[in-house]
């Protein structure tokens, strides 16, 4: 039975910032070819109009620092705006001033929330466009300049690529006709293959008549990556990037994509929690939207859908989704359609609004947004090994409104203590991790603070749980676990500690 823990539900409540604030998040909507660009409020339809030259030639867009900053990627040769142009956004009025300048056109963002960084690929088409990491922390001394980039990506062309929302990897699909070829790049500047090739794939199934990728996407947990082939039998496909191997949607011998209608796709948006995707297509005064739902363990049970199905969805285009999951966002009959994604009911349309692409403000009050429940450190060995402590398979991070558990493991005599915190670089002003040596525990480290100590029971194992609060304020919150085995043959105190855990709530 999972455990209240009321103290713990107490201080989750205390830190959880009272600024956060959903349903009135404002949507960017830019434009190639053309300077005009529209904040509209995603809850009332108010919009905002602007121009500026800095947003000439749209081709990406992200917003940062709790939706304050918005940074678009340009090319547009011809006025000399490439690269990176940031606007700050007060709610009201839009500043524009170049942010980071290169030669040549660029495509697309990709922001790492955790580490304040911005990706954009770049180059000349012919010698090969290569990843941009551009340091994206206002109070940085370094903002806006280089910190790093690919080299290795060589001369085929590329345009479309996406960045998981952890920042460690980036989908980075080869744009020449008929290659075919699909690139995962290890873009964590803490691995050992920083800035390299992990994982290069070859579509399993081409479709006659494609071009290049026309979009693709990773998972906040880096787990899948997706990809948007159109042609004359178009399809997303998606890669288990741990397994290496696609998907197969159909229960039929061999390998099958997930199919689309036969038009024309040109965009797609993955929901931030990964359990869906919206897809545009079509074709000039044509057009379609479709939703897909994924069955990630049974994917040929996964389902897709048209959305607003008896409306005309003219010009198509520009999908984004909230960064709750809860709503999603595209351009179609020459307006801003908002739409609830457990209903599939239109909650908002806004006329007047066109361009081809779109990004939902993030006012979470944290950058360091991720999912999935983390391990670090190591613990110290005992009379039956080094406790462990790891997520349950089934409740694998804290989600909002739901329970998650950790099993520890080891625990000689029974009987262990949990501690949960906030903090794993200091505990009462010292720093961490901290040896335990003088405690009578060589060769221990405190890894996490415990702010709060639970104890568990079980032999050789034994369960902890933590209901998170059903709080939308509680989005993005950090938080830090490791645990304590009771063990009298260890060492002087008779405890020995397990390894640490780090996760984020999400949803």
């Amino acid at each position: 039975m999972p455990t209240s823990l009321l103290r713990i539900g107490f201080l989750l409540f205390a830190t959880a910032p009272a600024y956060a604030q959903f349903g009135n998040e404002w949507i960017f909507v830019g434009k190639t070819g053309s300077e005009a660009y529209a904040f509209v409020d995603s809850a009332t339809g108010a919009v905002v109009n602007g121009t500026s030259i800095q947003a000439r030639n749209i081709r990406g867009t992200e917003f940062a620092d709790l939706g304050q900053n918005l940074y678009v990627a340009n090319a547009a040769p011809v006025f000399s705006i490439t690269g990176i142009s940031r606007a700050q956004w007060n709610g009201a009025v839009a500043t524009w001033s170049p942010f980071y300048w290169v030669p040549d056109a660029s495509y697309c963002l990709g922001l790492d929330r955790t580490r304040q960084r911005i990706w954009v690929l770049t180059g000349n088409a012919t010698a090969g466009r290569e990843l941009h990491c551009v340091d994206a922390n206002p109070n940085s001394g370094t903002y806006g300049q280089l910190l790093a980039q690919t080299t290795t990506l060589g001369p085929t062309v590329r345009e479309r690529w996406a960045m998981s929302r952890s920042g460690n990897l980036a989908a980075v699909p080869a744009g020449q006709v008929g290659m075919n070829q699909f690139d995962i790049v290890d873009t964590n500047p803490a691995s050992p293959t920083f800035l390299q090739v992990i994982v290069r794939k070859q579509l399993s199934a081409t479709s006659p008549g494609s071009g290049y990728i026309m979009a693709c996407a990773v998972s906040d947990d880096d787990r899948y990556a997706y990809t948007l082939v159109p042609g004359v039998a178009p399809y997303v496909g998606v890669l288990d990037i741990p397994a290496q191997t696609w998907l197969d949607f159909d229960p039929a011998p061999g390998q099958q994509h997930l199919m689309l209608p036969q038009t024309t796709p040109n965009y797609m948006a993955l929901a931030p929690d990964a359990s869906y995707l919206v897809i545009t297509g079509g074709s000039v005064g044509l057009g379609w939207v479709r939703r897909v739902v994924f069955d990630y363990a049974n994917p040929s049970q996964s389902t897709m859908a048209s959305v607003l199905q008896g409306a005309a969805m003219w010009n198509a285009a520009a999908p984004s989704v909230s960064f709750d999951s809860s709503r999603y966002a595209f351009l179609a009959n020459s307006g801003l359609n908002v739409v609830d994604a457990a209903t599939g009911n239109q909650l908002l349309f806004v006329a007047g609004v066109g361009g081809l692409f779109s990004a939902w403000q993030d006012l979470r009050a944290t950058a360091s947004y991720r999912r999935a429940y983390v391990e670090f450190g190591a613990g110290c060995p005992g009379a039956t090994g080094t406790p462990t402590l790891v997520a349950d398979a089934a409740t694998p991070s804290p989600a909002i409104g739901q329970t998650f558990s950790l099993t520890i493991g080891n625990i000689p005599l029974g009987v262990a203590l949990v501690g949960f915190g906030f903090s794993n670089t200091a505990y009462n002003g010292l720093p961490l991790p901290l040896p335990l040596d003088t405690l009578g525990m060589p060769g221990c480290s405190l890894l996490a603070s415990p702010d709060i100590l639970t104890p568990v029971f079980g032999l050789p194992t034994a369960s902890w749980s933590l209901s998170v609060p059903n709080t939308l304020t509680l989005y993005g919150l950090p938080f830090f676990n490791q645990a304590f085995a009771l063990d009298a043959t260890a060492n002087a105190l008779g405890i020995t500690t397990s390894n640490a855990g780090a996760a984020i709530v999400g949803n």
